[in-house]
């Protein structure tokens, strides 16, 4: 049994790797840390849009909705005295986001949330500055002559 032990005591000395679950590779790092995460999957352009549209659309109407409140509350406050105007506005916002998402907003249209929304300004100027992306939903006029 002591030669069994010297055996394997001599086999460790002259190989040192054996028996290690760990292995440098050639960049000096073993082979039991983490690889590099995997790079990002590449998105289509329409992918990369509809990120877009659901980023401006969530920075968007929590601003309309604040916008909304305070319009309310200056104009008709007797609106809002049995109302429960967090729930109002958290449904407001969702409501206005998934219209906006589902809206298949155009390039142009997305530029001119994501200009309104850097502009700032109060909410009178913010909704005029939007009004503009809703150009592309108006119905084309007819050609002259038809």
């Amino acid at each position: 049994m002591k030669q069994l032990i010297v055996v394997a005591l001599c086999a460790l000395a002259l190989f040192p790797g054996c028996g290690e679950s760990q292995h440098p590779d050639s960049t000096g790092t073993s082979a039991a840390e983490p690889a590099e995460p995997a790079p990002e999957p590449v998105l289509t352009p329409e992918q990369a849009h509809q990120g877009n549209v659901v980023k401006a659309c969530s920075a968007m109407c929590p601003r309309l909705t604040e916008c909304a409140v305070a319009d309310t509350r200056k104009n008709s406050p007797k609106t809002l005295e049995n109302i429960d105007v967090d729930a109002l506005t958290a449904a407001h916002t969702k409501k206005c986001e998934d219209q906006c998402t589902d809206a298949g907003l155009s390039h142009r249209q997305l530029q001119v949330i994501e200009d309104c929304m850097n502009a700032g300004g109060d909410c009178e100027a913010f909704v005029t500055c939007l009004e503009a992306a809703e150009a592309d939903h108006a119905p084309a006029a007819p050609a002259p002559g038809n």
